[in-house]
Protein backbone atom coordinates (compact mmCIF):
# COMPACT_ATOMS: atom_id res chain seq x y z
CA UNK A 1 0.00 0.00 0.00
CA UNK A 2 1.03 3.47 -0.05
CA UNK A 3 2.07 3.82 3.60
CA UNK A 4 4.60 0.93 3.30
CA UNK A 5 5.71 2.45 -0.43
CA UNK A 6 6.66 5.75 1.41
CA UNK A 7 8.63 4.32 4.10
CA UNK A 8 10.29 1.78 2.01
CA UNK A 9 11.31 4.68 -0.18
CA UNK A 10 12.33 6.76 2.63
CA UNK A 11 14.03 3.85 4.36
CA UNK A 12 16.07 3.17 1.18
CA UNK A 13 17.24 6.80 0.43
CA UNK A 14 18.34 6.88 4.31
CA UNK A 15 21.14 4.77 3.47
CA UNK A 16 22.63 7.08 1.02
CA UNK A 17 22.45 9.90 3.56
CA UNK A 18 23.89 7.66 6.59
CA UNK A 19 26.80 6.72 3.78
CA UNK A 20 27.35 10.25 2.76
CA UNK A 21 27.18 11.65 6.53
CA UNK A 22 30.17 9.06 7.82
CA UNK A 23 32.02 9.49 4.34
CA UNK A 24 32.10 13.29 4.36
CA UNK A 25 34.33 13.04 7.99
CA UNK A 26 37.96 13.45 7.62
CA UNK A 27 38.46 10.50 9.70
CA UNK A 28 36.16 8.03 11.57
CA UNK A 29 33.83 4.98 10.90
CA UNK A 30 32.11 4.75 8.14
CA UNK A 31 28.32 3.50 7.79
CA UNK A 32 28.11 -0.13 6.54
CA UNK A 33 31.29 -0.33 9.24
CA UNK A 34 28.56 -0.38 12.17
CA UNK A 35 26.86 -3.21 13.41
CA UNK A 36 24.24 -4.64 11.83
CA UNK A 37 21.49 -3.45 14.13
CA UNK A 38 22.39 0.40 13.53
CA UNK A 39 22.49 -0.13 10.03
CA UNK A 40 19.24 -1.74 9.63
CA UNK A 41 17.87 0.07 12.77
CA UNK A 42 18.45 3.81 11.60
CA UNK A 43 17.45 2.97 8.05
CA UNK A 44 14.25 1.29 9.54
CA UNK A 45 13.69 4.37 11.62
CA UNK A 46 14.10 6.52 9.31
CA UNK A 47 11.46 4.88 6.71
CA UNK A 48 8.94 4.45 9.71
CA UNK A 49 9.08 8.25 11.03
CA UNK A 50 9.90 10.25 7.39
CA UNK A 51 7.65 8.73 5.64
CA UNK A 52 3.34 8.84 6.75
CA UNK A 53 1.93 9.60 9.69
CA UNK A 54 0.41 6.16 9.98
CA UNK A 55 4.07 4.87 9.86
CA UNK A 56 4.98 7.15 12.35
CA UNK A 57 1.94 6.68 14.86
CA UNK A 58 0.97 3.46 13.91
CA UNK A 59 3.54 0.79 12.57
CA UNK A 60 6.96 2.87 14.39
CA UNK A 61 4.68 1.68 17.66
CA UNK A 62 3.76 -1.90 16.70
CA UNK A 63 7.99 -2.29 15.84
CA UNK A 64 8.23 -1.29 19.84
CA UNK A 65 5.58 -3.57 21.03
CA UNK A 66 7.59 -6.78 19.31
CA UNK A 67 10.82 -5.61 20.45
CA UNK A 68 8.98 -5.12 24.12
CA UNK A 69 7.71 -9.17 23.94
CA UNK A 70 10.86 -10.08 23.12
CA UNK A 71 13.25 -9.38 25.89
CA UNK A 72 15.82 -11.15 24.86
CA UNK A 73 15.69 -9.43 21.23
CA UNK A 74 18.47 -6.78 22.22
CA UNK A 75 21.12 -8.23 24.19
CA UNK A 76 24.30 -6.47 26.07
CA UNK A 77 26.27 -9.16 26.68
CA UNK A 78 29.55 -7.68 24.76
CA UNK A 79 28.41 -4.91 23.05
CA UNK A 80 24.71 -4.43 22.05
CA UNK A 81 23.05 -7.26 19.52
CA UNK A 82 19.90 -7.60 18.11
CA UNK A 83 18.58 -10.69 17.22
CA UNK A 84 16.30 -9.13 14.13
CA UNK A 85 18.00 -6.04 13.36
CA UNK A 86 14.94 -5.04 11.38
CA UNK A 87 12.68 -4.97 14.23
CA UNK A 88 14.77 -4.91 17.42
CA UNK A 89 17.28 -2.39 15.77
CA UNK A 90 14.56 -0.09 14.93
CA UNK A 91 13.34 -0.17 18.55
CA UNK A 92 17.04 0.43 19.68
CA UNK A 93 17.37 3.45 16.99
CA UNK A 94 14.12 4.64 18.54
CA UNK A 95 15.17 4.24 22.28
CA UNK A 96 18.34 6.17 21.31
CA UNK A 97 16.66 9.13 19.51
CA UNK A 98 13.81 9.38 22.34
CA UNK A 99 16.28 9.00 25.38
CA UNK A 100 19.08 10.61 24.34
CA UNK A 101 18.11 13.00 21.16
CA UNK A 102 18.90 13.67 17.56
CA UNK A 103 22.29 15.64 18.93
CA UNK A 104 23.63 12.86 20.30
CA UNK A 105 22.72 10.13 17.10
CA UNK A 106 24.06 12.60 15.42
CA UNK A 107 27.18 13.01 16.87
CA UNK A 108 27.64 8.98 16.52
CA UNK A 109 27.05 9.70 12.78
CA UNK A 110 29.49 12.26 12.59
CA UNK A 111 32.15 10.75 15.22
CA UNK A 112 36.20 10.70 14.43
CA UNK A 113 36.44 7.62 16.18
CA UNK A 114 37.95 4.88 14.26
CA UNK A 115 35.23 2.33 14.95
CA UNK A 116 31.53 2.91 15.55
CA UNK A 117 32.06 0.88 19.05
CA UNK A 118 34.17 3.50 19.99
CA UNK A 119 32.43 6.09 19.07
CA UNK A 120 29.06 4.85 20.64
CA UNK A 121 31.06 4.93 23.66
CA UNK A 122 32.10 8.48 23.80
CA UNK A 123 28.42 9.73 22.93
CA UNK A 124 25.82 7.47 25.24
CA UNK A 125 28.52 5.85 27.65
CA UNK A 126 29.22 2.30 28.59
CA UNK A 127 26.97 -0.18 27.10
CA UNK A 128 25.45 -1.53 30.99
CA UNK A 129 23.96 2.81 31.63
CA UNK A 130 22.59 1.83 27.86
CA UNK A 131 21.22 -1.30 28.73
CA UNK A 132 19.61 -0.30 32.26
CA UNK A 133 18.03 2.99 30.25
CA UNK A 134 17.07 0.80 27.08
CA UNK A 135 15.31 -1.37 29.54
CA UNK A 136 13.09 1.42 31.74
CA UNK A 137 12.72 2.96 28.25
CA UNK A 138 10.92 -0.47 27.03
CA UNK A 139 9.11 -0.84 29.96
CA UNK A 140 7.40 2.43 30.01
CA UNK A 141 6.40 2.33 26.19
CA UNK A 142 5.04 -1.71 27.71
CA UNK A 143 2.97 0.44 30.65
CA UNK A 144 2.11 3.43 28.50
CA UNK A 145 0.65 0.87 25.96
CA UNK A 146 -1.19 -1.11 28.34
CA UNK A 147 -3.31 2.43 29.48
Amino acid sequence: DEDYAFGLIADELSTALFERVTRDKQQGWYFQDAPQWFVQGIEGYFGLTYSSSHERNVTLPKYIAAARTRPAGVRFDHGIEARNPNVDGVAMVAFLYDAYGADCVDSLLTSAKPTFDEAFSAVFGDTQSVATKYRAWIAAKAHAAAK
